[in-house]
């Protein structure tokens, strides 16, 4: 594909970049398709407890990895089969 070439395969390619309310907790920066996202306040432990949680011995389950990544990413929903 030349570069500056628009893609015209259906799907992601050709969905808007930033719309709906996700739009407003990011701001723009001057390229076009980058935008810079807002973080949300989070608490002082957030960080202990993320890497304590990220250093316990493995493996883990699924279900296990589909809670902490709730726990940690609030917006996560896991795919549904």
């Amino acid at each position: 594909m030349e570069p500056n070439a628009v893609s015209t395969r259906k799907g992601k390619a050709n969905a808007p970049l930033h719309t709906g309310p996700r739009h407003e907790k990011s701001r723009e920066t001057p390229h076009p398709k980058l935008r810079i996202a807002r973080s949300r306040p989070v608490p002082e432990t957030f960080l202990d407890e993320l890497t304590q949680w990220l250093s316990q011995p493995g493996p883990v389950s699924d279900d296990e990895v589909r809670v902490g990544l709730k726990r940690w990413v609030p917006e996560y929903e896991p795919a549904k089969h």
